[in-house]
């Protein structure tokens, strides 16, 4: 068997180490997407929600009729920032 030298000892602890903060980092980007992503997630379907929410009401501040409404979504823009809401006639 060869002798793998002063060098292999260093290398193995090194390797080591290097697992050991791999292993830290995943756990601290398990922990920042806990922290950050899911509030933020939630945040994003309130913010969904209450812009459907204003979407109605507008609609009936103007007193749109169904048919109105309809014919609103069978127009809008390819973009639009709210999906058609299962309230929209079609």
């Amino acid at each position: 068997m060869r002798h793998r030298g002063p060098a292999y000892p260093f290398l193995d602890a090194s390797r080591d180490r290097m697992w050991a903060s791999g292993e830290a980092a995943l756990r601290g980007l398990r922990d920042e997407y806990t922290r950050t992503i899911e509030p933020a997630r939630l945040l994003a379907a309130e913010a969904l929600q209450l812009e459907c929410r204003l979407h109605d009401l507008v609609n009936a501040a103007y007193g749109l009729t169904p048919d109105e409404v309809r014919l609103m979504w069978d127009t809008a823009p390819p973009r639009m920032p709210i999906p058609r809401p299962a309230s929209a006639p079609n």
